[in-house]
């Protein structure tokens, strides 16, 4: 399972709860860059995760609250894609 960003000038595609590849242009050859880094299981934070919110009755990430605001966004971006200009929220 991936998703990928496509920019104009690069692009992104990330692994879910793994790493990512970034792709882009140099020199007019099509390059690929896969940095190498140390991080926890993506599995493992999302229980930690949950079982912390439990303890403490804090919200988790993927609350609705956060959800809405992220879909907001998203739905920005494709209206500036459409509309060819920026969108303030």
């Amino acid at each position: 399972m991936y998703i990928d960003f496509m920019g104009e000038k690069a692009g992104i595609r990330l692994q879910y709860g793994s790493d990512f590849t970034l792709y882009t242009a140099e020199n007019g050859s099509l390059v690929s860059y896969k940095p190498e880094f140390m991080t926890r299981d993506h599995f493992q934070n999302e229980i930690d995760a949950f079982v912390r919110c439990v303890q403490t009755g804090e919200k988790l990430p993927s609350h609705i609250d956060t959800a809405i605001v992220t879909t907001g966004i998203m739905q920005a971006i494709y209206d500036s894609a459409a509309k060819h200009k920026e969108i303030v929220l």
